[in-house]
C-alpha cells in the first residue's frame, strides 16, 4: 500500500495475520546475493554468454522468451533459493 502524502513509497510492510500462532516455527526463503555471488553472475556467467543468436530470431517476442530463459537459468544457478527455519516471536 501506498499513500499519496509522500514521495516515497514503502521499503517493506509487515502486516499480522491474528489467526497466526506467533510461537510456531515456519521457514524463510531467500537468495544469497553476497558479492562473491554477484561477482559471479556479472562477470563470469553473464560476460560469457553468447548473446548473438537473440539477433536471429525474426519475431522479437521469441528472442525476449530466449533472453529470459538464459538470463533466468544463470540467475537461478548464481542466487539459488536457500531456506532456514525462523522461530515466530510476538510483537
Amino acid at each position: 500500500m501506498f499513500c499519496d502524502i509522500s514521495d516515497h513509497l514503502p521499503i517493506f510492510t509487515l502486516l499480522l495475520d491474528q489467526s497466526m500462532n506467533l510461537n510456531e516455527t515456519s521457514w524463510l526463503s531467500f537468495r544469497d546475493k553476497s558479492v562473491n555471488n554477484v561477482g559471479t553472475f556479472t562477470l563470469d556467467k553473464l560476460a560469457n554468454v553468447n548473446w548473438d543468436e537473440l539477433s536471429e530470431y525474426k519475431d522479437p517476442d521469441c528472442a525476449y522468451r530466449c533472453f529470459l530463459d538464459k538470463y533466468t537459468t544463470l540467475y537461478n544457478d548464481c542466487f539459488p533459493l536457500k531456506k532456514v527455519k525462523v522461530k515466530n516471536v510476538n510483537l
